[in-house]
């Protein structure tokens, strides 16, 4: 409206009177006047353009609480998969072997007075599927409400048989041997019991399911100082070095044991994660060619 008025005057379409006392006075009429002008567009940009940077930041935030959402879901998506993949692989075996031992006791297969042994026997495997369930819900159990992970007291030889004791049945299936071996002073320490024994029964299982019929299955048990280990070795097709790079790798895939036993390969890649939250090296050693052994590790503080 200014510009359109000044331009009109100055066209002479209409006459303006002032009553400016000089050109001095009227310089400073004008820059008084473009002062303000200018005072009054700077705060309105200002605002405009405050207003524009608090409505990015805050659409910022949004986004970045969407993301971390979505990540948090996407990992409980994860965690429930491993889960659910750790209980099928722990379960899969034992209730497999219950089951077709029942169905030959149901079809009368056995001579007389085998069937007390194996009524024997089923009853020492049920007790330990309870005792693989219950320490496999425990584990799981922590994971799903992120609590810290329990320790608990335990000789470390008594562990050591029991994980033996755990998986004989399924040994003598195949008539095999557990043969512990132990180096070192047994030892009374706080250890995360549930994970390790996840950890040493996967190992035992594998190492049982891909030795021959008749062969020795070897769990050692090493206390040395501050160092603690445990290594499960087991005759067997050594693994090549493609699959070593892959052995870790939380993927499916399906692989037959010495009695066409069904893998599905994700046993390894959860017995690694595990042994990593408790801070234990997991990893695969060749002694010599036809053998495999797992060693789980670590430095006692």
């Amino acid at each position: 409206m200014f510009f359109l008025l000044f331009y009109a005057e100055s066209e002479g379409y209409i006459e303006v009177e002032n009553y400016y006392a000089g050109a001095q006075n009227q310089f400073i009429d004008h820059a008084v006047t473009i002062l303000w002008i200018s005072i009054f567009v700077f705060t309105v940009l200002h605002f405009f353009i405050k207003s524009h940077q608090n409505q990015n930041q805050l659409l910022n935030t949004i986004k970045h609480r969407q993301d971390h959402t979505l990540e948090e879901v996407k990992m409980l998506n994860d965690q429930k998969n491993k889960l659910i993949a750790i209980l099928s692989h722990d379960l899969k075996n034992p209730i497999g072997m219950l089951h077709t031992t029942l169905g030959l006791v149901e079809k009368d297969a056995f001579e007389p007075g085998e069937l007390e042994q194996i009524l024997g026997n089923l009853k020492g495997q049920s007790f330990h599927l309870n005792k693989v369930l219950n320490n496999t819900l425990s584990w799981v159990m922590t994971e799903l409400e992120d609590t810290p992970i329990q320790l608990q007291q335990i000789s470390l030889t008594e562990l050591t048989q029991e994980i033996k004791e755990m998986m004989l049945v399924q040994a003598v299936e195949k008539n095999q041997s557990i043969e512990v071996s132990i180096e070192g002073d047994d030892r009374n320490i706080s250890l995360e019991i549930n994970e390790i024994k996840i950890i040493l029964k996967n190992l035992l299982d594998n190492a049982i399911k891909f030795s021959p019929l008749n062969s020795t299955v070897n769990l050692k048990l090493k206390i040395l100082g501050k160092n603690l280990s445990w290594k499960v070795c087991n005759e067997g097709a050594t693994i090549s070095s493609a699959d070593q790079k892959e052995l870790f790798s939380f993927r499916a895939r399906t692989s037959y044991g010495t009695k066409k036993e069904k893998g599905t390969g994700v046993g390894l890649a959860l017995c690694k994660s595990i042994a990593d939250k408790i801070k234990f090296d997991l990893k695969y050693t060749s002694c010599k060619e036809g053998h495999n052994c797992f060693k789980l590790s670590k430095k006692l503080s």
